[in-house]
């Protein structure tokens, strides 16, 4: 099909395309919010090309890389890192629903670990 003959930046740019638009019609709805300053859109530009697309970029091309379950490892850590930085460097607050949602992300990440295991033992025994 025509979407699997796309490279992952053209993906990332549809996505984020669509995403926008879409994000462009709810903010109509809620009124709180402001549209940027003039002189705020070259920072706002670079955040999204350099650390958001450069960022996934880097991901996309070294999944291939690493096994699967050391790269869901590392993608499921990240918004629980995102988090207490938020909170370390920002000084965000830190409240009972980013605590459930850290403890219910590791406890997703420790069944799956568990998961694994148990393929590899099977594995062993049924090869």
């Amino acid at each position: 099909s025509e979407i699997t003959e796309l490279s992952t930046l053209q993906k990332l740019f549809w996505v984020y395309f669509f995403c926008s638009i879409v994000l462009f019609l709810l903010s109509f709805i809620d009124r709180e919010i402001q549209v940027p300053h003039f002189s705020d859109w070259p920072w706002i530009l670079a955040l999204g090309l350099v650390v958001n697309i450069g960022g996934w970029k880097l991901i996309t091309s070294n999944l291939p890389r690493v096994s699967t379950a050391t790269a869901g490892l590392v993608l499921l850590i990240q918004p629980a890192g995102a988090t207490l930085w938020g909170v370390l460097i920002f000084k965000e607050s830190f409240g009972s629903q980013q605590l459930l949602g850290m403890v219910l992300l590791f406890l997703g990440i420790y069944i799956s670990s568990l998961k694994t295991k148990v393929k590899r033992e099977v594995d062993k025994v049924f090869p």
